[in-house]
């Protein structure tokens, strides 16, 4: 079953077109890998996944529903997770703070009981920091729990990335580069990590450009060049593909 439906989704910026006509869709429980050289236009597709680009012209369809006049907050609330290509977490919050700002989008802060400290409102607390506690336990960063964000090596920021991402307990995350300067080690970890959103009920789309990652996690591969969708399929002809050779290599070396 569907979950993301993307229908001839174009963006332009002034006389540059980023992307151009792109369908694609993304079904309940799997991993598609989005690949392509640098500048054919992957991070301008989630960015107008997520709501923080619109459209000129096509449709972005999410569990059923048309969401292109959304705002970020909204499709957050909706089900769809984020993470960015460069961490971008509170440098001077610890690990733990990090996660419980996550969850913004589905824990609804309520003014007064948060000033009056209520009994109800110290509740939601505790049952928010016991969630996050386990988000990061499910990530493999539970023991940095109160280390400052800022001071984390970049494989652990980059699993405090999908910690953060997953806080708001998405239907579909978007995983940038998130195994991007990690030792091998570190990249087999998060790859299991990644297969067991899938296992638990998170789609996923994975943009990479470490093809073992993307042979090793997704179930199917789009490929992007120059904002056009090239190639589409699983991955062992994905990567086979003339056409995708061709993108990565040159014309002359392909």
């Amino acid at each position: 079953m569907k979950i993301l439906e993307i229908q001839e989704l174009t963006k332009n910026f002034g006389g540059l077109c980023a992307l151009h006509s792109v369908t694609l869709n993304v079904y309940e429980n799997e991993i598609l890998g989005l690949i392509g050289p640098n500048g054919a236009g992957k991070s301008t597709f989630f960015n107008l996944v997520n709501g923080f680009y619109t459209p000129n012209d096509g449709k972005i369809i999410f569990t059923g529903e048309e969401i292109n006049d959304l705002k970020p907050h909204q499709r957050c609330r909706k089900g769809i997770g984020r993470t960015f290509q460069s961490p971008s977490n509170f440098g001077n919050l610890t690990v733990l703070e990090n996660v419980r700002i996550g969850q913004h989008c589905c824990c609804f802060p309520k003014f007064f009981p948060s000033i009056l400290n209520t009994a109800g409102w110290r509740k939601k607390e505790k049952l928010a920091e016991d969630r996050a506690m386990a988000i990061l336990d499910s990530v493999g960063i539970s023991s940095w729990v109160s280390a400052q964000a800022g001071s984390l090596p970049l494989g652990i920021q980059r699993r405090l990335q999908i910690a953060i991402g997953l806080s708001s307990e998405p239907k579909l995350i978007l995983l940038d580069e998130v195994t991007s300067g990690m030792e091998v080690s570190e990249k087999v970890e998060t790859m299991e990590l990644i297969r067991s959103l899938s296992r638990v009920g998170i789609s996923c789309v994975l943009i990479e450009h470490d093809m073992t990652v993307i042979k090793g996690v997704c179930d199917r591969i789009a490929v992007l060049n120059f904002g056009v969708k090239i190639a589409e399929g699983k991955p062992e002809e994905v990567v086979n593909d003339p056409e995708v050779v061709k993108a990565y290599l040159g014309e002359e070396d392909a």
